[in-house]
């Protein structure tokens, strides 16, 4: 599994630090000072826990090693070393829930011989690899002992309080005097021998070889001769060299476990990652892309108006519309009431459940009599808990290819509406189009930085209907609704093509809904918002912004997602907030991916709102397949099991893609608000009659099933 499908918790906590991570391209990490981007490798093929360590070390040093980490005081090994144990320990002071993963972590790593140390004596390793696999290993381990002499021993208790990098600094310094004076000691020894040596050898006389592992014997040298060896004895020189420490002065100096940290690490790096592309929400003032309750209803006053005038004389059209109208209340009266008591015992039931008994001190006189083998015998209350108040937002496809499924769907939305208002629960209904008296033109919002998503200037709200609209004017405003599906549904000519239908902008509303979801639960104050999105099939692509050029020549581009998402991970990420989500693309095609797009859009929408989501979708039996496999290859069920219940039922529910629950229906005429007939006659068997009264039932049932899915979900 690629690495940056890992959720880490980590990334939440990163906002409080004004930090963003970004995984890229790139071979090792790198901290931009200005923009506060700590950018990395994309690693792949390692733990939850490996990431989090990984993640942790860089955050740790994007917080509090300085930009001028490179010195030449001392080596740099020493720096790395030391500098590593104070970052990781700060980190893991100011998040310590992540102290178990840099166990879990370099444990892991350990046992993958990242440090390659295996079969070496620790004892025997240079003081700063010790201090090293201290810190990254037996600080945790106690079973990993490093061995550290009196004097060492306080250079590692100087690093365990190490507050600053001069404090670093400082303790480099100290270290790397204790080694050159520790080797000018054994240095001056080593003269001291290879002084005697000299001189025993120009008097001739019988040397103890044994005062210095590097000497031969005379023997040796003697048996060299024979062998046709060169001996140089006539000059008076000898064979032996000074011993030198420069060799070993320099191996003291450089870490090998971290020259094998860093060399290791860079193996888990994916080197055929795709490009990450991170984009940002529009900074726009989504209130201008909104139409108001009021203007939709003055429009739709001029639209009847000019109906009535255009058929005057020939068809008395709003009457006729108006007796449909009143009949369909009557006949969904009944329905609407029955769901409203469904949904009052489903609320009592809870409240059952809910509910505590609890002592209320005051003696129960007719328990007295108790006392003396039960405590029992006091006055009880039975608590219940207040239950969580409900609002509803919901959003309506208005684009072309919702023509057909029109009729049934504002039929729905009109027992929704009255059900609500029975209920008292809060609601906005708002229609989602690119369409209307706007320049057809595409044109969009001028971006303010890099990777912004360009949301079109033809893009609107249409809030069609809310709780605040008075009693005297509800039935009015469900009557405009049915005049309106009514205009669609005979493609009746209007002269406001302000509600023509259009493309299908869900993803510009998703983003929108954010600022929508703000302003009704502050004027609403309800504890729970559910959010529904009801459409007929993908989202218009979306485009972001990519500045292309320098000076007066620089320009912006606009950029496809869709194709984008096909060759790239796109990774939407807000640095108001912290943030960070990747969009892994495992799509066949630009419907996969822009389904993928969507669910990123929702898991974002969800993060920022905390509102339950809800989604309808319409479909056809030419788009069901590629809707279950984005289904399958995120959720917990397989192919066929979708397929399957498709073919049984036409619907089925889906737990992944962002949503909390995805309905997904047929665009049938059970939707289409077509009603069924009974048709038997007498002479027809039983068996059909109750297949003919199935069939009914089930068609009524699919057309309030927005209402019924809604009531258990606020039940």
């Amino acid at each position: 599994m690629s690495i940056t499908q890992v959720k880490s918790n980590l990334a939440k906590l990163l906002a409080t630090e004004n930090l963003t991570v970004e995984h890229s391209n790139v071979s090792t990490a790198s901290f931009n000072v200005e923009t506060r981007v700590l950018q990395l490798p994309v690693w792949e093929n390692i733990s939850n826990d490996v990431y989090d360590l990984l993640v942790g070390h860089e955050v740790g040093h994007a917080l509090y090693t300085p930009s001028s980490y490179i010195t030449k005081e001392v080596p740099q090994s020493f720096l790395n070393v030391v500098e590593d144990a104070r970052i990781e320990r700060k980190i893991k002071v100011q998040y310590p829930g992540i102290t178990k993963s840099f166990y879990r972590g370099y444990t892991e790593l350990n046992q993958q011989d990242f440090f390659e140390i295996a079969g070496e004596d620790l004892s025997e390793m240079n003081l700063i690899d010790r201090i090293n696999l201290y810190f990254k290993l037996g600080i945790h381990d106690v079973k990993t002992i490093i061995p550290f002499s009196v004097e060492e021993q306080q250079f590692v208790d100087m690093t365990k309080v190490a507050e600053t990098f001069d404090d670093v600094v400082s303790i480099c310094k100290k270290i790397l005097e204790y080694i050159e004076s520790k080797s000018d000691k054994e240095e001056s020894k080593s003269a001291q021998i290879s002084d005697l040596i000299q001189e025993g050898l120009a008097a001739g006389e019988q040397i103890d070889v044994k005062a210095s592992e590097d000497s031969e014997t005379e023997e040796e040298t003697e048996e060299e001769t024979e062998d046709g060896e060169e001996n140089d004895s006539d000059s008076g020189d000898s064979d032996w060299d000074s011993p030198t420490y420069e060799d070993d002065i320099d191996d003291e100096l450089t870490s090998h476990t971290d020259d094998a940290w860093g060399k290791n690490t860079k193996t888990l790096v994916d080197c055929s990652a795709k490009e990450h592309i991170y984009l940002s929400p529009p900074s726009i003032d989504w209130s201008q892309q909104i139409e108001s309750v009021s203007v939709f209803s003055e429009n739709m006053d001029k639209n009847i108006e000019y109906i009535v005038d255009k058929y005057t004389g020939i068809y008395n059209v709003i009457e006729d519309w108006t007796n449909k109208f009143t009949a369909f209340k009557v006949e969904n009266a009944k329905a609407v009431s029955f769901m409203v008591k469904e949904f009052e015992m489903k609320k009592q039931a809870d409240e059952y459940n809910r509910a505590g008994v609890a002592k209320t001190g005051v003696l129960n006189t007719n328990k007295l009599f108790s006392y003396k083998w039960s405590e029992d015998i006091f006055k009880k209350n039975t608590v219940v808990p207040d239950g969580k108040n409900h609002g509803l937002i919901m959003y309506i496809d208005w684009s072309g290819s919702m023509a057909d499924n029109m009729s049934g769907t504002i039929k729905q939305l009109i027992n929704l509406i009255m059900f609500c208002k029975k209920v008292n629960i809060p609601f906005q209904v708002f229609a989602f189009s690119d369409s209307g008296s706007f320049d057809y033109k595409r044109t969009y919002h001028e971006p303010k930085v890099e990777g912004e998503i360009a949301i079109s200037q033809r893009f609107r709200l249409i809030e069609m209907f809310n709780h605040k609209i008075r009693k005297s004017e509800f039935d009015k405003q469900l009557f405009r609704l049915w005049v309106l599906m009514n205009i669609i549904e005979r493609r009746a000519d209007s002269p406001f093509g302000n509600y023509g239908l259009g493309g299908t902008p869900l993803n510009d509303t998703i983003l929108a809904a954010t600022y929508v979801f703000s302003k009704f639960k502050k004027e609403t104050g309800v504890d729970n918002v559910n959010t529904v999105f009801l459409t007929d099939g993908e989202s218009n692509n979306m485009a972001y912004s990519k500045f292309c050029g320098e000076g007066e020549e620089k320009y912006i581009s606009r950029q496809s997602c869709a194709f984008s998402s096909e060759y790239s991970v796109l990774c939407l990420k807000d640095p108001a907030t912290g943030y960070n989500d990747v969009n892994i693309n495992k799509s066949r095609g630009w419907q996969d991916s822009g389904m993928n797009i969507t669910s990123s859009m929702i898991r974002y929408y969800k993060w920022m709102t905390g509102s339950n989501v809800v989604g309808f979708r319409l479909s056809q039996s030419y788009d069901i397949k590629h809707i279950i496999r984005a289904a399958t290859s995120s959720g917990t069920h397989d192919y066929d099991y979708y397929k399957k219940l498709w073919k049984t039922s036409k619907s089925f529910v889906v737990d992944s893609l962002g949503y909390d629950e995805l309905y997904v229906l047929s665009a049938s005429s059970d939707f289409k608000g077509e009603q069924a007939v009974i048709e038997a006659s007498h002479d027809d068997s039983k068996s059909k009659i109750r297949r003919q009264f199935k069939k009914y039932m089930k068609t009524k049932m699919m057309n309030k099933i927005i209402l019924s899915k809604f009531v258990e979900q606020i039940a």
